[in-house]
């Protein structure tokens, strides 16, 4: 499946010096200007509160995990948690070609967190890094943040097969958030409720013990501080 295909194929928008996506300009002017807009705000707010003018400090591998780079494209997907990056990991792989898929929604879920699958940018040297931040096309996604907290709560508190945060977290949250809780309650962490959930989120000794989870952390956490604009 074609870059064309696959932007076609997810409702997206593609700009081409060809002639048979000449309509596809159109539509997209009006989209070019919103950006531009949005850039503009994020600028303004930059420099409101002193971010500009900072001293940037040097960025660190963990910082560029959650930037997937398509060389062929010349496209760096930064990825948020509960964001649909499960999608579109499966279109970067699809991008890429690593692996024997052509269609995003043939790739299994657990297959496209396979970090073994995607290149991220804290693979490449320093020269490489910073050549791919100036010249290719960044683009990340968000999500209503209120919304984005239900899924994380669903997907990792209700699902039976996600022991591995109950355990974690669920019987932490249960302990320190419900009284009277029953012993198999402490012990397994399975029936955390969204109330208790939210409860230690806003908990101020949760981050004092520990950083969030990236799947409840704040979606800028995901997106490095950038030398070069998005």
């Amino acid at each position: 499946m074609s870059f064309v295909m696959l932007c076609l194929y997810f409702g997206l928008y593609y700009v081409s010096n060809s002639a048979p996506f000449l309509f596809i300009k159109v539509e997209l002017s009006s989209n070019a200007v919103l950006h531009q807009m949005r850039r503009d705000q994020v600028t303004d707010m930059c420099r409101a509160n002193n971010v500009l003018g900072r001293k940037r400090r040097v960025l660190t591998p963990n910082d560029l995990k959650h930037l997937v780079v398509d060389e062929y494209h010349e496209l760096i997907y930064c990825y948020v948690p509960k964001v649909a990056c499960t999608n579109w990991k499966r279109v970067m792989m699809v991008l890429t070609g690593r692996g024997k898929y052509s269609d995003p929604m043939e790739i299994p879920a657990n297959v496209a967190h396979v970090s073994s699958n995607l290149k991220t940018l804290n693979q490449y040297s320093i020269p490489e890094i910073n050549h791919r931040l100036k010249n290719f096309m960044k683009f990340l996604f968000v999500r209503e943040p209120f919304e984005r907290l239900v899924s994380a709560y669903r997907n990792k508190f209700t699902q039976k097969y996600n022991t591995s945060f109950h355990k974690r977290y669920g019987t932490k949250i249960i302990r320190r958030q419900r009284k009277n809780a029953t012993q198999e309650a402490l012990l397994n962490g399975s029936d955390v409720k969204f109330e208790e959930f939210v409860a230690y989120l806003i908990d101020p000794h949760t981050q004092k013990e520990e950083p969030f989870n990236e799947h409840w952390q704040n979606s800028f956490f995901s997106l490095p501080p950038m030398p070069y604009p998005l």
